[in-house]
């Protein structure tokens, strides 16, 4: 899902699936300690979202805030569209503070319609934690290959995805 929540721009989603995964690729790692005969590559088909470290000009990114919202954009969106009082629900599911100006934002989105409010979230969340975004699709960006275990030195730096697969292929029908 961490796709998903790189095309919906959500930073929150993102890194949780992130977190997710992390925890996902410690368990596979702790499994080829015992069997040293296997090999984990971690990749992906593309990059989404365009995700920038740093905005507005800043040269900080501050996981405090993300680390502070409970919630992805999504489930937050629904809460506030169902709440009479946004503030509470608010203050429930961020740490970002509820000021006169996020107030009036979630509060004119919300008369504008689910996607207006969605964005608007997503827009307070980003610019609390200087997140940039670049797209909400598809990037051009070079992803990165990990590889763990036995010949994981083969899998390094730059490789185009058929070598890769390629690679792959030739072990399976080595053995």
């Amino acid at each position: 899902q961490i796709d998903w929540c790189g095309h919906a721009n959500d930073i929150a989603c993102a890194m949780a699936e992130m977190d997710d995964f992390a925890k996902s690729i410690e368990l596979a790692k702790a499994y080829i300690d015992k069997n040293p005969n296997t090999l984990l590559v971690v990749t992906a088909d593309h990059s989404t979202g365009g995700l920038t470290l740093g905005a507005h000009g800043q040269y900080k990114w501050e996981t405090e805030v993300i680390k502070g919202v409970k919630a992805t954009a999504g489930k937050l969106t629904k809460l506030l569209f169902d709440a009479s009082n946004l503030q509470p629900v608010w203050e429930e599911n961020t740490k970002i503070a509820f000021t006169p100006e996020n107030k009036v934002k979630l509060e004119q989105a919300k008369k504008m319609g689910v996607k207006p409010l969605n964005l608007a979230i997503k827009d307070i969340i980003s610019k609390a934690s200087f997140t940039g975004w670049t797209t909400g699709g598809h990037t051009a960006v070079d992803v990165q290959i990990f590889a763990y275990g036995k010949v994981a030195n083969d899998f390094a730096g730059s490789m185009n995805n058929t070598d890769i697969a390629d690679k792959l292929i030739h072990y399976i029908d080595k053995n």
